[in-house]
């Protein structure tokens, strides 16, 4: 009896028991040699951990210091509060250099570094010398009345102050303010130089009211004051003060202190209200200006050196 077996029953027979119908084994890959390290190459190493106080002390140092050269000169009045930020500034980074984790002589030159970057700030900004100069000069003044001495229309009993107000230095002053007291009160007041945009008003004192009859201030024993936006540098300004001793008493109360000149009333001759001249002998000035927006204050008392009268 002929057995009759169906071909794919015969093939899978053959790939299951036929030894060379079995797959190959794959041959293991051999792992990646890393090439050898040459001895006169040292391995790179890890980078240290940052210490988090030199990071901190970095970040605040520069913060202060960026933060007090915008204030400087966006805010002059708090001008000092800024200068001590920025020297806060300047420590802060000098001691984050020191806690470094870098040779010491590496940390010490950067430390010195920061404070010699200091000293020069200080030195070129910060108390740069910005002196004003002053020298008051007066003589009795013996113009004919009615002359126009630079603007001013003189008048029987006045007598002449100068005053020389001087920048030699290389920078501009700016927003200087200052007043000026002679001892002899002021009744006009104006400039000879050519400065631009210089205010020269009288103070008025605090007690003067304008009655009836009274249309300004006659004269002022509080002297006048003096403003203007730019002082350049090397240059000097020139004001004339016409100063009066009046001979006429003041309308509404005296304070203590204060000479009788608080105002006149103008119904009757102006003319006649100057008594006998007085040359100023003294001088008192209180003010302050910028420099480089650094404020300066000044406030003393000077003698008026006296000047013969020309022939």
């Amino acid at each position: 009896m002929t057995l009759s077996i169906p071909q794919a029953g015969i093939r899978r027979a053959i790939t299951k028991k036929h030894p060379e119908a079995r797959p190959t084994p794959k041959e293991p890959v051999p792992p990646k040699s890393e090439p050898p390290v040459s001895p006169s190459v040292p391995a790179r190493k890890r980078r240290p951990k940052e210490n988090p106080a030199v990071a901190y002390l970095n970040r605040i140092g520069g913060r202060l210091s960026l933060v007090s050269v915008v204030s400087t000169f966006q805010f002059p009045s708090l001008y000092w509060y800024s200068v001590g930020a920025f020297y806060a500034g300047m420590v802060a980074l000098a001691v984050g250099a020191l806690l470094e984790r870098w040779p010491l002589k590496h940390r010490i030159a950067v430390c010195l570094g920061w404070f010699i970057v200091a000293a020069g700030i200080s030195a070129k900004a910060v108390f740069v010398k910005a002196p004003i100069d002053i020298f008051p000069s007066a003589n009795f003044g013996n113009y004919p009345d009615d002359t126009d001495v630079y603007g001013i229309k003189w008048e029987r009993g006045l007598s002449e102050m100068r005053i020389l107000i001087s920048n030699h230095t290389a920078n501009d002053y700016d927003d200087v303010d200052i007043y000026f007291t002679p001892d002899v009160p002021t009744r006009k007041v104006t400039q000879v130089s050519h400065v631009p945009d210089v205010s020269l008003v009288l103070v008025e004192p605090s007690n003067f009211v304008q009655p009836g009859q009274v249309s300004e201030l006659w004269a002022s024993s509080m002297g006048f004051r003096l403003r203007c936006p730019k002082l350049p540098k090397n240059t000097t300004m020139e004001v004339l003060a016409a100063l009066v001793n009046p001979d006429a008493k003041p309308l509404g109360p005296i304070v203590p202190g204060q000479k009788k000149n608080v105002s006149i009333s103008l119904s009757g001759d102006e003319k006649q209200f100057a008594g006998p001249k007085i040359v100023a002998r003294g001088l008192w000035v209180k003010g302050q200006y910028l420099v480089m927006n650094r404020p300066v204050s000044l406030e003393y008392k000077m003698v008026a050196q006296k000047i013969p009268e020309q022939p």
